[in-house]
């Protein structure tokens, strides 16, 4: 239980297996890691005002105001609070340690950048489980980059794009049995597909170029 006081520096607080109870507005400004865990807080939201690392198979059960930057490096990740993004946030889903995946068991709307990368060579994901809605705002950035590796990456369930939706590579979107809607700006880099499996896909106005 974190219930106060402070933790500082340039190291990082590595918390594996752990159950960690934040009873504060806002998590502290040390680096923060986290492997098997479960993220909780007593606060509604809690703000995250530096950087966190969510490595493998971890839930996220707080409500999190992300003012700067969380980090997916593995997969087995689930957000089970609500997610608030301002235009500052970034989520960086990044196939660095392993291949790496975050799946929503909430809505969610990015007003910031969302970004799937291939750092280390693997593959990145992002899914939203059913009837869960990720929402891409007109101002806002879903970002899926090319890197040093072209490896495919990979979004599932229903996603609503109004703002701008870039894919440098390969990208597979599993709609299954969901609705996804565009009003906004879908750009594809020559020579990469954008393969939307399955469910319905509205497309009601913006661009595709």
């Amino acid at each position: 239980n974190f219930n106060g006081g402070t933790a500082t520096g340039n190291g990082m607080w590595k918390f594996n297996g752990v159950t960690a109870n934040y009873n504060v507005a806002a998590f502290p400004t040390v680096f923060e890691y986290y492997d098997g865990s479960t993220i909780n807080s007593s606060f509604n939201p809690i703000a995250n005002n530096h950087t966190l690392q969510i490595n493998y198979n971890n839930t996220i059960a707080a409500n999190i105001l992300n003012n700067d930057t969380i980090r997916v490096s593995h997969y087995g990740n689930y957000v089970n609070g609500i997610m608030t993004s301002v235009a500052s946030s970034i989520l960086s889903v990044e196939g660095s340690y392993y291949h790496s995946d975050i799946t929503f068991n909430t809505d969610f709307t990015n007003n910031g950048l969302v970004e799937l990368r291939s750092i280390s060579g693997y593959q990145s994901g992002l899914y939203m489980t059913t009837p869960k809605i990720f929402t891409n705002a007109a101002a806002a950035t879903f970002k899926n980059w090319l890197g040093i590796y072209a490896t495919t990456r990979t979004i599932g369930g229903s996603f609503v794009n109004n703002g701008n939706f870039i894919v440098d590579v390969s990208l597979i979107h599993t709609n299954a049995s969901s609705t996804s809607v565009n009003t906004g700006s879908i750009s594809i880099a020559t020579g990469q597909p954008y393969t939307v499996n399955n469910g319905i896909y509205n497309f009601n106005g913006g661009t595709a170029t």
